[in-house]
């Protein structure tokens, strides 16, 4: 259920802003990702697009891949929105952020939204 997870993922945050959970940085970059995540599965991709950018504009080291995992799922956001140049730009920034051991085989995913042509509006 899309809309309870980002209800969770909007209280994560708001624990994280206030100091109320362990490691709150990492717990605010999870939350954001994790908002991003289900806004877009919501068609909310103005708003997934922003989560995104405040991610990217912190430039965490923490969690592991944040900023290869921020930049991929700007990309797909930016693809469903009709702005392929700026997802290709994404998709490339995220590739440059993989870690070199790619834990999380984000190297192939990326590949592929690089080669796919423009995903589109995909919502009704």
């Amino acid at each position: 259920n899309a809309a309870a997870s980002l209800q969770r993922y909007r209280s994560l945050l708001e624990d994280a802003r206030a100091g109320r959970v362990a490691y709150p940085g990492i717990s605010e970059v999870n939350a954001r990702l994790g908002m991003a995540q289900e806004l877009d599965l919501l068609c909310d991709f103005d708003h997934a697009i922003e989560q995104l950018r405040l991610v990217i504009a912190e430039q965490p080291a923490a969690p592991y891949a944040s900023m290869a995992r921020a930049y991929d799922q700007l990309g797909a956001a930016l693809d469903r929105t009709g702005h392929r140049s700026d997802a290709l730009d994404a998709y490339r920034r995220a590739l440059a952020a993989i870690p070199s051991d790619d834990r999380l085989a984000l190297n192939a995913k990326v590949r592929d939204g690089l080669k796919r042509p423009a995903i589109g509006r995909i919502c009704r």
